[in-house]
């Protein structure tokens, strides 16, 4: 196994520029640097279901609104090294492409849809650029970059409990139940709603999603064939 540190948006070269690290953080770079063939592992890219930010940089689908607010506390969505708050922002999907390809990625895993169960939220698929045109590709460059928005947007509820989850050794044994037996029931499990949001999602990202992380724990990631 090997994983990699931070995410694709700080990449050196492909990062949004000028907030990115100065590390390359692709999967192709891995191979080469370890001196192992591509061919012989699988990509799994893991994909938060909502951006997050901390620190300066341009997010152009941050959210400065109640979702925003509520998912950054109930998330607890604060850096693990430097404690400082994360800026949430709402999916970015025309992102997540773009990361999909630059990784060569096998299949996807997302985390954090227990987060923002009963939420309505809305999905970028484009962006506007302060010249007034539009475009399908992510711009290295992101300071006044406007999102275009998905005409629809999507909701479901996962269970009944508590919402917020910003402390899980509070929660979790309220939640193990209803956690596994989702785990157990597998993807055809889960509320319609969230069915929709992934098959939107792979159909646009290009990406099979085969697993749904619904909560922190082993186990807690709902499989999909």
């Amino acid at each position: 196994i090997i994983e990699p540190a931070q995410g694709s948006m700080l990449d050196v070269d492909m990062g949004t520029i000028p907030e990115q690290t100065s590390s390359h953080l692709l999967v192709p770079h891995a191979f080469a640097s370890l001196g192992l063939p591509r061919r012989e592992f699988k990509v799994f890219g893991v994909e938060k279901a909502y951006p997050t930010r901390v620190g300066k940089g341009d997010m152009p689908t941050i959210a400065e609104d109640e979702f925003g607010r509520e998912t950054a506390n109930y998330a607890g969505e604060v850096g693990a090294t430097t404690g400082r708050r994360r800026r949430v922002g709402y999916p970015d999907w025309a992102l997540i492409r773009r990361s999909v390809m630059l990784n060569d990625c096998d299949a996807l895993v997302i985390t954090r849809m227990d987060n923002i169960q009963d939420r309505d939220l809305k999905v970028c698929v484009a962006y506007k650029l302060p010249d007034g045109s539009r475009t399908s590709e992510v711009p290295l460059f992101l300071d006044g970059v406007q999102p275009v928005y998905l005409p629809r947007t999507f909701s479901w509820h996962l269970w009944d409990g508590p919402k917020d989850l910003s402390k899980p050794e509070e929660v979790d044994a309220v939640l193990r139940e209803a956690r596994e037996n989702y785990a157990r029931g597998g993807f055809n499990s889960l509320p319609q709603g969230l069915k929709e949001f992934i098959e939107a999602h792979d159909n646009f990202v290009g990406c099979r999603t085969t697993g749904v992380s619904i909560g922190p724990a082993r186990g807690e990631t709902v499989r999909r064939e």
